[in-house]
Protein backbone atom coordinates (compact mmCIF):
# COMPACT_ATOMS: atom_id res chain seq x y z
CA UNK A 1 0.00 0.00 0.00
CA UNK A 2 1.41 3.42 -1.10
CA UNK A 3 1.13 6.12 2.14
CA UNK A 4 1.96 9.68 1.64
CA UNK A 5 5.27 9.09 2.40
CA UNK A 6 6.36 7.17 0.13
CA UNK A 7 6.86 8.02 -4.10
CA UNK A 8 5.74 6.21 -6.61
CA UNK A 9 7.76 5.04 -9.00
CA UNK A 10 7.22 3.88 -13.06
CA UNK A 11 7.21 0.34 -12.21
CA UNK A 12 4.34 0.69 -9.64
CA UNK A 13 2.52 2.86 -11.88
CA UNK A 14 2.41 0.38 -14.68
CA UNK A 15 1.96 -2.72 -11.98
CA UNK A 16 -1.28 -0.86 -10.89
CA UNK A 17 -2.63 0.31 -14.29
CA UNK A 18 -1.71 -2.36 -16.55
CA UNK A 19 -1.31 -0.66 -19.48
CA UNK A 20 2.18 0.97 -20.64
CA UNK A 21 3.63 4.11 -19.51
CA UNK A 22 2.57 5.52 -23.04
CA UNK A 23 -1.01 5.05 -22.51
CA UNK A 24 -1.45 5.98 -19.25
CA UNK A 25 0.07 9.11 -20.22
CA UNK A 26 -2.08 9.25 -22.61
CA UNK A 27 -4.88 8.52 -21.10
CA UNK A 28 -4.15 11.30 -18.41
CA UNK A 29 -3.79 13.83 -21.27
CA UNK A 30 -7.30 12.69 -22.04
CA UNK A 31 -8.95 13.92 -19.00
CA UNK A 32 -8.54 11.07 -16.80
CA UNK A 33 -7.13 11.63 -13.24
CA UNK A 34 -4.79 9.00 -10.38
CA UNK A 35 -6.53 9.16 -6.99
CA UNK A 36 -6.03 7.48 -4.02
CA UNK A 37 -8.46 7.09 -1.30
CA UNK A 38 -8.03 7.39 2.52
CA UNK A 39 -9.04 4.86 5.14
CA UNK A 40 -8.46 4.48 8.83
CA UNK A 41 -8.38 1.34 10.92
CA UNK A 42 -8.64 1.11 14.96
CA UNK A 43 -7.75 -0.62 17.46
CA UNK A 44 -8.64 0.65 20.77
CA UNK A 45 -4.93 2.26 21.61
CA UNK A 46 -3.88 2.38 17.81
CA UNK A 47 -5.54 4.11 15.16
CA UNK A 48 -3.91 3.56 11.35
CA UNK A 49 -4.70 5.90 8.44
CA UNK A 50 -3.26 4.76 5.26
CA UNK A 51 -3.88 5.25 1.40
CA UNK A 52 -5.18 2.75 -1.30
CA UNK A 53 -3.13 2.57 -4.26
CA UNK A 54 -3.79 4.28 -6.61
CA UNK A 55 -7.05 3.99 -8.88
CA UNK A 56 -7.15 5.67 -12.74
CA UNK A 57 -10.78 7.55 -12.52
CA UNK A 58 -12.86 8.94 -15.85
CA UNK A 59 -15.07 10.86 -13.57
CA UNK A 60 -16.21 12.77 -10.71
CA UNK A 61 -19.06 10.31 -10.05
CA UNK A 62 -16.86 7.39 -10.25
CA UNK A 63 -13.89 9.20 -7.49
CA UNK A 64 -16.96 9.81 -5.33
CA UNK A 65 -18.86 5.98 -5.96
CA UNK A 66 -14.88 4.09 -4.99
CA UNK A 67 -14.68 6.38 -2.40
CA UNK A 68 -18.00 5.00 -0.57
CA UNK A 69 -16.27 1.81 -0.02
CA UNK A 70 -13.14 3.28 1.53
CA UNK A 71 -15.66 5.57 3.37
CA UNK A 72 -17.50 2.59 5.00
CA UNK A 73 -14.15 0.50 5.65
CA UNK A 74 -13.12 4.06 7.90
CA UNK A 75 -16.78 4.37 9.37
CA UNK A 76 -16.92 0.68 10.25
CA UNK A 77 -13.49 -0.11 11.51
CA UNK A 78 -12.05 3.60 12.63
CA UNK A 79 -14.04 5.43 15.37
CA UNK A 80 -12.81 2.60 17.73
CA UNK A 81 -9.27 3.96 18.36
CA UNK A 82 -9.32 6.35 21.46
CA UNK A 83 -8.63 9.33 21.09
CA UNK A 84 -7.86 9.42 17.61
CA UNK A 85 -10.16 7.23 16.11
CA UNK A 86 -12.90 9.77 15.52
CA UNK A 87 -10.60 11.97 13.97
CA UNK A 88 -8.92 10.34 11.68
CA UNK A 89 -12.41 8.53 10.72
CA UNK A 90 -13.73 12.16 10.21
CA UNK A 91 -11.05 12.84 7.96
CA UNK A 92 -10.93 9.86 6.01
CA UNK A 93 -14.62 9.78 5.28
CA UNK A 94 -14.79 14.14 4.41
CA UNK A 95 -11.34 13.34 1.97
CA UNK A 96 -13.72 10.42 0.27
CA UNK A 97 -16.79 11.94 -0.07
CA UNK A 98 -14.70 15.31 -1.57
CA UNK A 99 -13.41 12.93 -4.42
CA UNK A 100 -9.92 11.40 -2.86
CA UNK A 101 -6.68 12.92 -3.15
CA UNK A 102 -5.30 12.99 -6.54
CA UNK A 103 -2.30 11.64 -7.70
CA UNK A 104 -1.42 12.29 -10.94
CA UNK A 105 1.52 14.85 -10.65
CA UNK A 106 2.79 11.99 -8.91
CA UNK A 107 2.47 9.43 -11.55
CA UNK A 108 3.52 11.50 -14.37
CA UNK A 109 6.84 12.07 -12.68
CA UNK A 110 7.35 8.57 -11.52
CA UNK A 111 6.59 8.32 -15.87
CA UNK A 112 9.01 11.18 -16.43
CA UNK A 113 11.86 9.57 -14.16
CA UNK A 114 11.76 5.92 -14.17
CA UNK A 115 15.36 5.35 -12.75
CA UNK A 116 15.39 7.51 -9.51
CA UNK A 117 16.20 5.71 -6.21
CA UNK A 118 13.97 6.03 -3.49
Amino acid sequence: MQTPRQPLTAEECHASFGISPDELAKRIRDGQRCIRFDYCISFVIATLTNQSKVFLIESRRERRLRGLGFGLLSLLFGPWGIPWGPYCTAQALWSNLRGGRDATDEVLAALREPNRLE
